[in-house]
């Protein structure tokens, strides 16, 4: 699972001109993407990459959204206060898994595809193909939602498997055998262990 995260956020980082910019939330990824590459190619060391995450990726992101729908029914049960711990560090350990995955960036070529739309005008797919040089190309699509701050990544999925499906069955587990103290404590724990 983690090799496939570390491959669906390199994807986000090196589109190719290709992109379909025409729909508000390609321009979003569009735009993000030209950032990060720019950035990338001027960093120096690996301790700049949190620093690209925090400024250029994560305000794309609505992190809450994603919290909320990965913990499900269990969300309901958290007051305000754990909410917000459990927020702080599910975006704390995408960031980890984020600055690890950019620091082995590498020019794969990336094409953004036609953005999908449904019922819902306000929840779009933004469906991308990395082309891997000794491999079948990955096509990942992400799931944005606009909202009162404008397009953000709500999902992502990797031949249509979401990852936040992934984590909510993971959780579900975790909560179901140990509870979700259980769960926070080992989150922290991990983000902790990360930061050494």
């Amino acid at each position: 699972m983690k090799t496939k995260v570390a491959t669906l956020v390199l994807l986000l980082f090196n589109f190719s001109a290709f992109a379909d910019t025409t729909h508000p939330a390609g321009m979003v990824v569009k735009e993000t993407t030209d950032r990060v590459v720019t950035a990338l190619k001027q960093q120096q060391d690996d301790r700049q990459v949190t620093t690209l995450i925090n400024e250029i990726i994560i305000p794309h992101f609505d992190f809450t959204k994603m919290a909320q729908w990965t913990l499900g029914n269990e969300w309901k049960k958290l007051d305000m206060q754990t909410r917000e711990l459990f927020v702080s560090n599910f975006q704390q350990l995408l960031i980890n898994t984020y600055a690890t995955a950019l620091t082995k960036f590498e020019n794969q070529s990336i094409d953004i595809l036609e953005v999908k739309t449904g019922k819902n005008p306000n929840i779009v797919a933004v469906p991308t193909r990395i082309n891997l040089a000794n491999d079948n190309p990955v096509v990942i699509s992400y799931m944005m939602m606009n909202g009162n701050n404008g397009w953000k990544v709500v999902d992502m999925s990797i031949s249509g498997i979401s990852i936040i499906k992934n984590y909510r069955a993971t959780y579900a587990s975790e909560i179901r055998n140990n509870g979700f103290d259980a769960l926070m404590k080992k989150l922290i724990e991990k983000n902790e262990l990360a930061q050494r």
